[in-house]
């Protein structure tokens, strides 16, 4: 389930989301032996809300198997954080600045594509840390976001660590994009399996 609500604002600061009138929500539902009920039970739920609420009718439509890995891809564009940094999804050109610390990605379906407002917080908060040699571990590194841009900051040591394997594939991909694999450890698993003997570090993040 997906529901498309305003983002980019942080209230924190005293801003707010915009008020809009109408909020989309979308579902994705496998064309298989539930999929009947299913439509069933989301029809019964939409009756019942529109007793105390204004709901439009359901708009359905099939979508090819081989748009799933795709279709999402329409909507990630390069985006700026902080005051250098930029993502830049691999499949997108962009024209940089001189001083653009650009972060080539590709998330797969890895946590981490730089929306969402804890990961574009820590990235800002990585400008302010990293001054050039430091020792960073990025604990649940997801797409390898984090640890790639402590390392074009000038991070000189990166352990990442990530539970999903499929995500480690990533981020060890996208670390080679970017050309900082000699910086970038990534190890799948989590604490305590993974042991990391008397070591230090100087800026932990955990996203």
């Amino acid at each position: 389930v997906a529901i498309e609500s305003p983002a980019g604002f942080n209230p924190d600061e005293g801003e707010n989301a915009p008020q809009l009138e109408t909020v989309k929500i979308v579902t994705f539902v496998p064309l298989d032996e539930s999929a009947r009920s299913r439509k069933s039970n989301i029809e019964i739920a939409v009756r019942l809300v529109a007793h105390f609420a204004t709901i439009s009718e359901i708009k359905e439509r099939e979508v090819e198997e081989e748009d799933w890995e795709s279709n999402w891809k329409e909507y990630f564009h390069p985006i700026r954080v902080g005051s250098n940094l930029v993502i830049c999804p691999t499949w997108r050109a962009h024209q940089s600045l001189d001083d653009d610390v650009l972060i080539k990605l590709d998330p797969g379906m890895a946590f981490g594509t730089g929306h969402h407002p804890t990961t574009r917080m820590c990235m800002e908060l990585l400008e302010t840390l990293i001054v050039g040699g430091e020792k960073v571990i990025d604990v649940g590194c997801g797409s390898g976001i984090l640890s790639i841009s402590a390392a074009k900051l000038g991070a000189e040591d990166i352990l990442g660590i990530e539970i999903e394997s499929r995500s480690v594939k990533v981020a060890l991909e996208n670390c080679e994009l970017n050309g900082i694999s000699s910086q970038v450890t990534i190890l799948n698993g989590s604490f305590p399996e993974i042991r990391v003997e008397n070591a230090t570090f100087d800026v932990a993040l955990a996203n």
